[in-house]
């Protein structure tokens, strides 16, 4: 009798513990989730989902992965007809392999009913977001000075030679000064001089950069800053180039393969997305590895967890 009432007496005093110190210490995601309407809880979110699932930014804030960039889907005609014109230049062949993320109200649109059937079928089809993804980064660059993010940037700038569109640069300031420090040679040899790798991140603000003018036009430069590895860097921007039928075929015995296939593409949430996208050049490919294992950490991390607001309190911790 006296084991029972003993137990009770500490299963009470655990309960009360418990009780008093959760209402002594609210939950502090909970106080998060109060100063967010629901409406800008849908656009955040929304920002978000493109920003760190669909351009696997995911890897950038809670990984190795140095930075991401894309093209901000500014109305643009003029962008609309240089795609076209570029498209119309492929040949079939070229035109088949191509594979196109596109919004699911567009699959009866004219453009995309007159690819070919095989381009049609590799599509990666996303569901349409409620707001045009300028307009949530509009809203996102008024809101998120309230955030104190000090370790990552968001960075909109164009391109040398693409006059017509800008890109958003998501960026992780430690492993993109890393990577510079760590391939230092390769940088200063194609920018021609010496440079501070930790200024130098912080530079990529400014549109006359030579070190980023030259570096963002560089393929193995681009990927290495975007965490493709340097073999598949350097693979990658030696096939683009005229080579003697001696190096053709050395190349032709590369594996030479997508680091993860294009159905992964199709689901995108904080338990399925797909790891960063880039051509493979070796076997048993570390930077796939590498990538694979993160990704399981980065599910993990996100069980149980709000996307939003967990993503939010990354970014400012």
């Amino acid at each position: 009798m006296f084991k029972i009432l003993f137990k009770l007496i500490l299963t009470l005093y655990i309960f009360a513990t418990l009780f008093f110190t959760s209402c002594s210490s609210p939950n502090k995601e909970l106080d998060t989730k109060r100063s967010l309407s629901l409406e800008d809880y849908h656009w955040i979110k929304a920002f978000l989902h493109k920003t760190m699932l669909s351009e696997v930014g995911i890897f950038t804030l809670c990984g190795s992965k140095p930075l991401i960039f894309f093209e901000i889907d500014y109305p643009n005609p003029e962008r609309e007809k240089e795609i076209s014109l570029w498209y119309e230049s492929l040949s079939e062949e070229e035109k088949e392999k191509q594979i196109f993320l596109i919004e699911d109200e567009d699959l009866q649109s004219e453009w995309f009913l007159r690819l070919p059937k095989k381009a049609q079928k590799n599509a990666v089809i996303k569901k349409s977001s409620r707001e045009a993804f300028h307009v949530t980064w509009e809203k996102w660059k008024k809101m998120s000075s309230s955030l104190s993010i000090s370790k990552y940037l968001f960075v909109e700038r164009s391109i040398s030679g693409q006059t017509n569109c800008k890109y958003l640069f998501f960026i992780n300031i430690s492993e993109t000064f890393l990577v510079l420090k760590e391939n230092y040679e390769v940088f200063k040899r194609k920018i021609g001089k010496d440079f501070d790798p930790l200024n130098t991140v912080f530079d990529i603000r400014n549109e006359e950069s030579e070190f980023w003018e030259i570096a963002l036009q560089d393929d193995e430069l681009i990927g290495i800053l975007c965490g493709f590895g340097t073999k598949n860097a350097s693979y990658y921007s030696v096939t683009n180039r005229l080579q003697s039928e001696d190096a053709k075929k050395f190349l032709d015995t590369l594996p030479r393969q997508p680091a993860c296939k294009s159905d992964q593409w199709r689901t995108m949430t904080p338990s399925s997305f797909p790891i960063p996208g880039f051509i493979s050049f070796t076997k048993d490919d570390e930077m796939i590895e590498q990538y694979k294992k993160e990704k399981e950490k980065i599910k993990k991390e996100y069980r149980n967890k709000d996307f939003v607001y967990f993503t939010l309190e990354k970014l400012a911790s």
